[in-house]
């Protein structure tokens, strides 16, 4: 067998130099092929990527603002400005007042919200005139007041409340007998990525 391949190189290369055995085995052997992939090899990217949106389902929370500019509030009534469907978690809101005069601010936020039981919870906020009187002027859980010009009537304060919740309705409630103009509202969530919302306009 070896002489033969022997034969055959020596026939190919016109009768030139000799060719040890082994040297022709190796001359003659095809290449070696790579093996065949497996199957689910060239889906790992797309299994990866079906992990990945599953955890962020199940266990990751998105940070979402939403903000409000120049809305007014008729005495003694609420003003719904958001309704979540979801799992979130509330952490702060903020709102900027201008009184018509010398009125104090009782302003504040109005939340009703479901637990993760299904039981329903209603949280009247501190306004900011009783943030004021409290002297919560470093923030605190219960909430704090970061203006407060009794000249030009223009109140500002935070509340930090950070509640968990399946479903939340986010409203402003004046305590006053006067209409309130409401310069900024701004609300912070962390929710899932797959709640649903109505923000009013």
């Amino acid at each position: 067998m070896v002489s033969t391949q022997r034969n055959v190189l020596r026939s190919e290369g016109g009768g030139g130099r000799n060719v040890d055995p082994p040297q022709a085995v190796a001359l003659v052997r095809p290449p070696a092929t790579t093996p065949p992939v497996p199957y689910l090899d060239h889906r790992i990217d797309e299994i990866l990527e079906l992990l990945k949106k599953f955890v962020e389902l199940e266990y990751t929370y998105h940070p979402v603002a939403w903000d409000w500019y120049g809305v007014e509030i008729q005495p003694n009534s609420d003003l719904k400005l958001l309704e979540i469907h979801g799992e979130g978690l509330l952490e702060s809101i903020v709102i900027v007042v201008k009184m018509p005069d010398e009125t104090p601010p009782d302003v504040g936020p109005y939340i009703v919200m479901r637990d993760y039981e299904g039981k329903e919870h209603i949280f009247e906020e501190w306004t900011i005139y009783e943030l004021w009187v409290l002297g919560l002027t470093q923030p605190t859980v219960e909430g704090y007041v970061t203006k407060y010009d009794d000249i030009n009537y223009i109140y500002k304060a935070h509340w930090l409340p950070r509640i968990p919740f399946t479903e939340a309705s986010i409203s402003i409630r004046n305590w006053t007998h006067r209409r309130v103009w409401v310069e900024i509202v701004g609300v912070m969530c962390r929710v899932r990525p797959y709640v649903r919302y109505w923000k009013r306009e």
